[in-house]
């Protein structure tokens, strides 16, 4: 072998360097996620409830929220009747 090397080697010395920058992307992004996932949003959504009780809209969301849930097993439950049906 020469001291230079061939253009192979240097071939796969970039192509361990890429996979190698690839490999350390994806573990950032996995640290990233798993930051996410660790992430305590209770007080967060505590808060968001106080504040929606202390503004006056709680009942409001609360009360659409029923009737979309109403409309949807509504809809579930023809759905599952049609079926029988068939």
């Amino acid at each position: 072998l020469d001291a230079a090397g061939s253009p192979h080697d240097d071939e796969q010395r970039l192509e361990a360097h890429a996979a190698l920058a690839a490999e350390e992307e994806k573990r950032e992004q996995w640290k990233i996620e798993n930051d996410r996932r660790r992430h305590n949003y209770l007080p967060f959504c505590v808060e968001l409830i106080r504040a929606l009780a202390g503004s006056g809209k709680m009942e409001e969301l609360t009360k659409k929220a029923t009737e979309r849930t109403v409309k949807r097993r509504k809809q579930a439950q023809a759905f599952l009747e049609s079926k029988k049906g068939m």
